[in-house]
């Protein structure tokens, strides 16, 4: 199911990209311009903020209860902080060094980059760039494809 999943989050992508010249292009974004689009895809927005170095983020939790973070990159320096990128990152806590060790060899897709932060969480994340620009449904396939990634690495690590 996963894969036809994915292949029908491809198929999105060119044909978005193939779309109407009026299709609403994003060369950057702002949290006001993304929350709309996590709550299209069935999540819900529990909190949004600046990070220390000023640049935005915003958490959400998907309807099966995975939350996940959009943080903004290549931001400018202002009030109105558009950025070019997006980095979408999930976190897995897992209870011992040996087994975020495990888990991170039990995972491996393209769409997302798995590593170990911090000895025992396994992070997942997906950097989408903006910088040319990327149609709006062109990022909700993107969000979309990294939270069914992260639903189906986190109902194995589960078991």
């Amino acid at each position: 199911m996963l894969k036809r999943i994915l292949a029908a989050g491809a198929a999105a992508v060119v044909l978005s990209a193939a779309g109407p010249a009026s299709a609403q292009m994003m060369s950057d974004w702002l949290p006001a311009d993304v929350k709309p689009i996590l709550t299209e895809t069935g999540s819900r927005v529990v909190a949004e903020g600046n990070q220390p170095d000023g640049q935005p983020y915003i958490d959400a939790v998907t309807s099966r209860g995975l939350k996940y973070s959009v943080y903004g990159e290549g931001c400018d320096v202002g009030p109105r902080k558009r950025c070019r990128g997006a980095h979408l990152q999930v976190i897995f806590n897992m209870q011992s060094a040996a087994e975020a060790e495990k888990a991170l060899k039990s995972v491996s897709y393209a769409a997302v980059g798995f590593s170990i932060q911090e000895d025992i969480k396994v992070e997942g994340s997906r950097y989408l760039i903006l910088d040319h620009g990327v149609t709006r449904a062109n990022f909700k396939v993107n969000v979309e494809v990294f939270v069914t990634i992260a639903h189906a690495v986190w109902d194995k690590l589960r078991g």
